[in-house]
């Protein structure tokens, strides 16, 4: 091991030289540099080595270089930069393709080492990368198209960037991105080669002409030219594309990635073509169809997603267009009455051929007024109600809309039928008492809630919540019946007492004797579960000034709680300092 290292320290020692002679660092700089690096080799050469040791490395030789890049700007002295930064930058090279070949299932090195020799600016090198990378990682459509992008666009070879894309859709030919983005770099090509026709125009301009078998040989070479500003190229990939992944959502992403590119426009009438052949009872054909009728004004999208809807029928599609038509004020400001209307013709349709959600039949609620559509709201409400009878959000409106026509006995129905509907919801028996309460004023709920006879089931832990809530808006004493009535009764909640823990802690005077009550009453049914629930239990007592039963509070709770909370509840207790 040590004779390998110090090879590799003899073969530093004319790079070390030259910085010290150059006055880029001092003799202590100097020995501290080769201190570090031979600590780095000897990590180097163990048996076991680790993807970190050649990474702070790197780290240390990246610094090195920025520290040297630093200096010499500073001081203006650019001597010897090939040989010393030369030299670093060929040892960081050298750790990477080391670190490489041991790691090769590790994406970030190779991007790492890329970035360092574009860095660098080493372009040859940095395309050899690309494809060694390319032969480990050659499932990963991003770094095809990456390296695909590098060729084309810092090294200006559209052939090279061609040949990688088509290479990886030999191995990736269902890679949506794949496909993509080779159609997005032959229009990038075209327009390339549009833009230099355009200064060769101009430049021929001004020129005088040619001899004749000249003008024979640029005509020739103009119309291979042609075939490919035309599109025609374009046009092969794309079709080649959809064959490819016949999927209709791929079509409409090349539409929108061709749509870019004003000069393709024919490529997009192909592309809607194909859509309409391929793909003809899709929800997405008409959708994209439809949206693409926007530029000739709101009736003729509208029209287009009809005719979709009569012959497919679905509810995706009907989802669609109700989704665009939400938008249209945005792109229609002006035209709000007859956007509601259609609207409102949609959303008809959508009844008649059972194709409403709870979501549609919410926006349409919205739509109708309470006064001059009140029947026609109720009869929506009623058929919803029957096609979505568990339904939290259409009894809320059920609710709503009779107390406002109907009132308090009409009310009183609805909430039993509500209650009736969602029984076998806890969560939602929560939302329908919170939305009647809100809805009556507080005397009236508080009396249906304490009826002997009532709705409230008291076997939810969450109304015995809610319960206790409202409870405590008429003071804390009713709040002590309510409290009393569920503590000793099943099923057992221990939301119920810190509830009421925190509303004895939140009185002007805190009575100590009914907070005590209620956290040996949390002690005593959750006991096993609740560490914090013996910290509270005994911090009270502290306060209070009796450490024994604080310290006997603490004993039982050791005792009581199960094997694996017993280590929380020391770094509790710890933390309490208790």
């Amino acid at each position: 091991m040590a004779e390998y290292v110090e090879q590799r320290m003899e073969e530093m020692i004319n790079e070390v030289e030259q910085m010290e002679r150059v006055n880029l660092l001092t003799g202590d700089e100097v020995k501290e540099l080769l201190r570090k690096r031979k600590q780095f080799e000897y990590k180097l050469q163990k048996r076991s080595k680790s993807k970190d040791d050649f990474l702070e490395y790197i780290q240390y030789e990246s610094n090195l270089l920025r520290l040297l890049t630093m200096r010499r700007e500073s001081t203006g002295y650019n001597h010897k930069q090939a040989e010393i930064e030369g030299s670093i930058k060929t040892r960081i090279n050298k750790l990477f393709k080391i670190m490489e070949h041991r790691n090769q299932s590790d994406v970030t090195i190779w991007l790492s080492h890329i970035q360092f020799l574009k860095g660098s600016g080493w372009e040859e090198a940095v395309s050899r990368m690309y494809l060694r990378m390319l032969q480990v990682h050659s499932d990963k459509p991003g770094l095809w198209v990456e390296a695909a992008s590098w060729e084309f666009e810092n090294c200006g070879s559209a052939e090279n960037a061609r040949k990688i894309l088509l290479r990886g859709l030999r191995f990736l030919p269902g890679s949506w991105i794949l496909q993509r983005e080779y159609v997005k770099m032959e229009l990038l090509y075209v327009e390339q080669l549009r833009k230099r026709k355009q200064v060769l125009e101009t430049k021929k301009d001004n020129e005088n002409d040619d001899d004749s078998s000249e003008e024979n040989k640029e005509d020739n070479v103009e119309t291979d030219d042609d075939k490919v500003l035309d599109c025609s190229i374009v046009k092969l990939v794309a079709t080649n594309a959809v064959e490819s992944i016949k999927d209709p959502k791929f079509v409409v992403s090349l539409i929108a990635t061709i749509r870019r590119f004003q000069f393709a426009e024919s490529v997009v009438t192909d592309l809607f073509d194909i859509l309409v052949e391929k793909f003809p009872s899709s929800p997405i054909t008409w959708d994209t169809l439809a949206r693409e009728k926007l530029k000739e004004g709101i009736v003729p999208c509208v029209e287009k997603y009809f005719e979709g809807l009569e012959k497919d029928g679905s509810k995706s599609l009907f989802q669609m267009a109700f989704t665009t038509m939400i938008d249209l004020p945005t792109i229609y400001p002006k035209s709000m009455v007859r956007i509601t209307k259609n609207i409102l013709k949609l959303l008809k349709h959508g009844k008649d051929h059972h194709l409403l959600s709870v979501e549609h039949i919410k926006f349409w609620l919205q739509l109708l007024d309470d006064e001059t559509q009140n029947e026609q709201k109720a009869e929506l409400l009623s058929e919803a109600l029957e096609q979505f009878p568990n339904s939290v959000d259409l009894w809320t409106e059920q609710l709503m809309f009779t107390n406002k026509s109907k009132g308090s006995q009409a009310l009183d129905k609805s909430f039993s039928e509500a209650l009736e509907a969602v029984q076998g919801d806890n969560s939602n028996s929560v939302k329908i008492w919170e939305v009647l309460l809100s809805l009556t004023d507080s005397e009236s709920g508080w009396e249906l809630m304490n009826a002997e006879a009532g709705l409230l089931n008291r076997n939810n832990p969450s109304l015995r919540l809610l319960h206790l809530d409202r409870a405590s808006y008429r003071g804390v004493a009713s709040a002590r019946e309510v409290y009393t009535a569920y503590k000793d009764q099943p099923p057992f909640n221990a939301a119920l007492h810190w509830r009421m823990a925190d509303l004895e802690r939140a009185e002007a005077k805190v009575d100590l004797g009914q907070l005590r009550l209620v956290l040996t009453s949390l002690c005593d049914f959750h006991g096993q579960e609740e560490p914090r629930a013996w910290m509270e239990a005994a911090k009270l007592e502290t306060e209070a000034g009796k450490p024994l039963e604080a310290a006997k509070i603490i004993a039982r709770g050791e005792a009581t709680l199960k094997p694996e909370l017993r280590d929380k509840f020391a770094i509790l207790r710890e933390a309490a300092d208790i």
